[in-house]
């Protein structure tokens, strides 16, 4: 019982101040929220479900710059129900490629 469980994230999570005030939805424009991102994937939470295995493009807005990171849906669960927004969907998604996307964060001046 006394075991040490060991990190089994593949990927540091970015710990940026623009994850707070980013836009992003998955696309067809459903919007969403980043809880934590990293260069292999993130997680995410919004209104609509996500069937895991889906394909869906993550696009992020940030104030100087605009991209979009191809992914996979690898689970969805119901995180809350809100009075207001009605449930609301946490999803983890993987990214198709481990680019380097800090990159274009950083290099925008934010």
């Amino acid at each position: 019982m006394g075991v040490a469980v060991g990190e089994r994230r593949a990927h540091e999570r970015a710990a940026d101040e623009w994850i707070r005030t980013a836009k992003a939805s998955l696309r067809p424009g459903c919007p969403i929220s980043i809880v934590n991102i990293s260069r292999g994937g993130a997680l995410v939470e919004g209104t609509q479900p996500m069937r895991p295995g889906t394909r869906v493009l993550l696009q992020i807005v940030i104030p100087s710059n605009a991209f979009g990171l191809s992914a996979v849906v690898v689970r969805c669960d119901v995180r809350a129900l809100s009075v207001e927004e009605g449930v609301i969907y946490r999803g983890a998604l993987r990214f198709d490629e481990r680019r380097d996307w800090t990159h274009e964060v950083s290099s925008s001046g934010s």
